[in-house]
């Protein structure tokens, strides 16, 4: 199984994706996704499984992530991507330097506040990710619901 990688900041970013999850309903589908965001909040998380890729997209006031596992065409060769809009330049500099120092990931790109990394997954089954993607964004909502996630996104970005 694949092991994503988390150190100590992407926890913390990992920590405020699940925060912005928790808001709206952890949701996900088969072929088409579905925004949990029903009152205009500051959070939404999705969840999108189709036959070729799965897609986890959250949001928590200025900080967004979306983890994409996807196929070839042939229904193989699996692609982990982590797209990271961090808060400021600054918060994005700081991930994207220690991403290049970390040396895990294959493919790092950093431009304004984002940062994306990308490597072959681990695994090549989509619903390994799916439920793994769906564990992750009920763990999300709990933290959210106990006030752990806002404690850790003021942790990540000094707020």
């Amino acid at each position: 199984m694949a092991v994503l990688k988390e150190d100590y900041f992407v926890k913390k970013l990992i920590y405020l994706s699940t925060f912005a999850f928790a808001l709206m309903a952890c949701s996900s589908t088969d072929s088409n996704s579905t925004d949990g965001n029903t009152n205009g909040s500051e959070f939404s998380c999705s969840v999108t499984k189709n036959a070729n890729s799965v897609v986890m997209s959250h949001k928590y006031k200025d900080f967004e992530e979306v983890r994409t596992v996807t196929l070839n065409s042939k229904g193989e060769s699996p692609y982990y991507t982590q797209k990271k809009v961090l808060p400021t330049v600054a918060d994005a500099q700081k991930e994207c330097q220690k991403e290049k120092d970390d040396d895990y990931y294959k493919d790092i790109e950093c431009y304004g506040n984002t940062v994306i990394v990308g490597e072959p997954a681990e695994d090549d089954e989509l619903e390994y990710y799916d439920d793994y993607y769906r564990r992750r964004c009920a763990r999300y909502e709990e933290q959210y619901k106990n006030g752990t996630l806002a404690e850790e996104y003021d942790k990540a970005f000094g707020r």
